[in-house]
């Protein structure tokens, strides 16, 4: 097993060629290129009032003091909100999906990728969905096997 740090690196240098400040066309933000609903779940934005339903990164804020020039700024911040986002991926799959947990570290992969919905699909159904720049489930799945997750 690869380390839980190479894990890391791994997937911040695939999201983002390991650009802490780096923002795709998407409007995912930093080296592990979060979505703003994303971080609203782990914390650091909020729904903007009167913004209705949905997930569009547009329909969240920042929640001061931790802007989005803050937030980009700061590796270690990033580095926290990872391994929260880790944490709490890894007790979702354990709890929806407990009989078919065989590459946590792939399938925590995946779901960053894609969502639990996006895992889900691959393991029980065996679709293999694309993101928004063709990056297979599959493809997720078996590059960031074999590293632990504590």
């Amino acid at each position: 097993m690869k380390p839980y740090r190479a894990f890391c690196d791994a997937i911040r240098l695939r999201e983002s060629s390991d650009n802490y400040s780096c923002i795709n066309s998407l409007g995912y933000l930093g080296g592990y290129q979060f979505g703003m609903a994303r971080l609203c779940d782990l914390g650091l934005t909020r729904r903007k009032a009167n913004s209705g339903r949905g997930y569009s990164n547009g329909l969240f804020e920042f929640i001061d003091p931790n802007g989005r020039g803050a937030f980009l700024g700061n590796r270690q911040l990033q580095d926290d909100t990872f391994d929260r986002h880790v944490q709490a991926l890894k007790r979702l799959i354990l709890m929806r999906l407990p009989d078919s947990v065989d590459n946590m570290s792939g399938e925590i992969a995946t779901c960053h990728l894609l969502g639990f919905g996006g895992l889900d699909k691959f393991i029980r159904h065996k679709i293999d969905l694309v993101d928004a720049f063709g990056t297979k489930a599959s493809e997720y799945y078996l590059l960031f096997k074999d590293y632990e997750i504590p």
